[in-house]
């Protein structure tokens, strides 16, 4: 994603970075950062700034933007200025390249971190199954910035079971056309 999209907005566990299991000091709530002159907080190139059990995320650039909400169970996401080969390249923050994009990834399960540098595995809990499929169902939305899109995102009636349609409306109540409507439908046994 171009590096100007680098302000951040979610409704899901912050305002740190979170795993599977590391985020139970993190709280459910609205929150932004900003990647523009984002620092690693670690002293080698590793991941980085995941935030779990996400309902809707809006990457800006301060005057358009791009969102994504949850049509299911909340997911996982990353923004991070380097792509994962740029920092399993790097064996020290500095020797990362000058940010030139926003990586930025959405995923319906993360592995837990553990402790294996200096203690155990995972548990058997924050590890994923590779014996089983995951479904991660996500609606994506591009407009213009008037406000910030709101958490606020809810499920309307639909004649079939296997359908889905989702509201999305914007805080600024001052701007009137700001609220969408689109219908995304999900497939049954899938």
């Amino acid at each position: 994603m171009p590096q100007d999209f680098s302000r951040v907005e979610w409704f899901g566990r912050g305002p740190f970075e979170n795993y599977r299991d590391r985020k139970s000091g993190a709280f459910i709530g609205l929150w932004s950062l900003d990647l523009k002159g984002w620092k690693l907080p670690y002293a080698r190139g590793e991941d980085a700034n995941n935030f779990e059990d996400t309902e809707s995320v809006t990457l800006s650039d301060g005057h358009d933007t791009i969102g994504f909400a949850t049509l299911g169970s909340p997911f996982a996401f990353t923004a991070i200025p380097w792509s994962p080969l740029e920092l399993a390249s790097a064996a020290h923050p500095e020797e990362l390249p000058d940010a030139s994009k926003v990586e930025f990834g959405i995923y319906a399960e993360t592995r837990g971190l553990g402790g294996a540098s200096c203690g155990p595995l995972p548990l058997d809990r924050d590890i994923i199954s590779t014996g089983r499929p995951y479904r991660l169902d996500f609606t994506m939305t591009k407009g213009q910035t008037s406000g910030r899109v709101s958490p606020d995102i809810r499920t309307a009636p639909s004649s079939s079971p296997c359908e889905r349609s989702w509201l999305s409306k914007s805080n600024d109540s001052a701007k009137s056309g700001t609220m969408w409507w689109t219908k995304f439908p999900t497939r049954c046994g899938n």
